[in-house]
């Protein structure tokens, strides 16, 4: 029992050095290339510590960011070698953030990464729009006086909004008419949304921004 104890013991303070050298070869800008190896041997030493799998998750989201920045530099297209690259870092950022939030589900943070997960690759992922309401939902859930998660649920309409609208210019009229009415009811939602948010703290700017987004957009 005492070896057991002793090995457990080690193993998380290994954990622990292993995702302070994280934290430090962040704050030290060294990029993600170096934070991740570090936030990886953590997960390695204790797999059952929601946060340095959250923060894994983030980090190879920015990661992944950073990947198609550096490889669109000058107007280029990604090759499939690129693209595969970048679609790995996503795939392995959405998983643990999964694993995550399925170690903790009352932690809000963890619900709050999945979705931010979720939002920054709408563009092209097919569905990850709804499954980013669904994690923001969750955040509203546990913590309903927040207004950063009301906030952030918003984002994702309005984004969502945003691509309805650019098929607006599309010659297939029956399209265009399906546009027109999913960016109405999209704008309509985020409007509650905002709106909600700013009852809960009056004085929280970005919820006042990007309501004002929707008005602009709404020829308001």
């Amino acid at each position: 029992g005492v070896l057991a104890s002793l090995f457990v013991t080690g193993q998380r303070y290994a954990a622990e050095v292993a995702f302070a050298n994280g934290v430090k070869a962040d704050q030290a800008g060294e990029g993600m290339s170096a934070v991740i190896p570090h936030l990886e041997k953590a997960t390695s030493f204790n797999g059952f510590n929601d946060t340095y799998l959250r923060n894994l998750a983030a980090a190879q989201l920015a990661q992944a960011s950073a990947k198609i920045s550096e490889y669109r530099a000058g107007g280029k297209e990604l090759t499939t070698e690129q693209t595969q690259e970048v679609s790995t870092l996503v795939t392995a950022a959405i998983n643990t953030a999964a694993h995550a939030s399925a170690i903790e589900p009352n932690n809000v943070s963890n619900w709050v990464v999945r979705g931010r997960i979720y939002r920054d690759v709408m563009s092209f992922a097919k569905g990850a729009e709804d499954l980013a309401v669904q994690m923001f939902s969750n955040a509203i859930r546990l913590e309903p006086n927040n207004p950063v998660h009301s906030t952030n649920l918003g984002r994702v309409y309005l984004v969502v909004a945003d691509r309805a609208r650019a098929l607006k210019a599309a010659e297939d009229k029956e399209l265009v008419a399906t546009a027109v009415q999913q960016e109405t009811a999209l704008l309509q939602t985020a409007e509650k949304v905002f709106t909600a948010a700013i009852q809960l703290k009056g004085d929280y700017l970005p919820a006042h921004y990007y309501l004002a987004g929707v008005y602009e957009r709404q020829g308001r």
